[in-house]
């Protein structure tokens, strides 16, 4: 299954590849440098700007990384997530 995340601000995306997520394949994107803040996610690009464009500052690794575990979870019972 192919599952995309997509920056709530520029709208780059980052596709994952995986049948199921594994915990390594999360943290690795949050390690690349994508952000979140609330419900939003940041690519690496627009997470490094964060600070020019908003005075409260992201959210923790953590949240990130449930972020994108969601998009895994909502695509696959959805049935959006493309084969691959």
């Amino acid at each position: 299954m192919i599952v995309s995340i997509m920056c709530s601000n520029c709208g780059a995306t980052r596709e994952m590849c995986s049948h199921t997520p594994r915990g390594d394949m999360i943290a690795a994107v949050s390690l690349e440098g994508w952000g979140s803040c609330g419900s939003a996610l940041y690519c690496p690009d627009c997470s490094c700007t964060w600070r020019a464009r908003n005075r409260k500052p992201m959210a923790s690794r953590v949240n990130t990384c449930a972020l994108i575990l969601d998009a895994f979870i909502r695509a696959y019972e959805s049935g959006e997530g493309v084969e691959g």
